[in-house]
């Protein structure tokens, strides 16, 4: 086992402890550390993400990308319905890989824009990141994937953004055997505890609310009734049904109308 020096919390700065060692990418035996202060899990620098971003911006064992994406769809029109923004709310697609998840936002009839660096925009051509403000800006699978979460998180909440919904496994103390290490990727190099998240929020000036594996960042107070429902459709079997009235109403008519922006119809 080689001996790796004990790095500050990337996150919150605190001091770290060696919770375990593993192999990424098949050839780098690199060290976990475990923050004292947030909770947090993270790799040491993460020196070999050229080659892990070398191939396809999505991991060949990433198979459920399409489903999680039709789930996400249904987890950002129920919140933001619950929390009264209403269809014409402006929303970000930070990481959003191909564009999928922006287009079934733009069919609920929701102004949302993606963006990514590592990926091609395939479905939501000419919507991308105009660098202007957003009501919403959501990240789903991406949180893991930054090197420097501190300052990478930050720019999440730099856009005016009155709401940011960050969907991303919770650590709370798995070992070198958690899957959602992603270790044949190497792209996943920091893991976020409850309190990491909350402390994030309390210094951002944000209101902050878990529910699963959805991390929820709100401008104000949560009530008592939004805090009850958001629990309620957020669990897993339920939004089964957010994801059935979603395709029960599915329409041509927000497509439709993108095209004409394009055509000159």
């Amino acid at each position: 086992m080689r001996t790796v020096s004990l790095p500050p919390c990337r996150l919150c700065g605190g001091t770290t402890v060696e919770a375990f060692q593993a192999t990424v990418l098949s050839k780098n035996q690199i060290g976990y550390f475990h923050c004292e202060s947030c909770g947090s899990l993270q790799t040491e620098s993460p020196y070999w993400l050229a080659d892990a971003y070398s191939g396809h911006n999505l991991a060949a064992a990433d198979t459920g990308a399409v489903l999680r994406t039709l789930y996400c769809q249904a987890i950002i029109y129920a919140v933001a319905r619950i929390l009264n923004f209403n269809r014409s709310a402006t929303i970000l697609d930070f990481g959003g890989g191909n564009g999928l998840l922006c287009r079934l936002l733009r069919d609920c009839g929701f102004e949302a824009r993606v963006s990514d660096v590592h990926a091609v925009n395939d479905f939501a051509r000419g919507f991308d990141d105009d660098g202007g403000p957003f009501d919403i800006v959501c990240a789903f699978e991406v949180a893991e994937h930054f090197a420097n979460p501190r300052e990478d998180m930050k720019k999440l909440f730099r856009r005016d953004t009155r709401l940011c919904v960050i969907g991303t496994v919770a650590y709370r103390g798995q070992g070198a055997d958690w899957s959602y290490l992603a270790r044949d990727a190497g792209q996943h190099v920091f893991f976020y505890s409850p309190k990491g998240m909350a402390m994030l929020a309390a210094e951002l000036g944000y209101r902050y609310l878990q529910i699963g594996d959805v991390n929820l960042f709100l401008n104000r107070p949560f009530s008592r009734r939004e805090v009850a429902m958001l629990n309620c459709l957020l669990n897993p079997r339920r939004l089964k049904w957010v994801r059935a009235y979603l395709t029960l109403r599915a329409t041509f008519d927000f497509a439709t109308r993108d095209a004409s922006r394009f055509t000159g119809a």
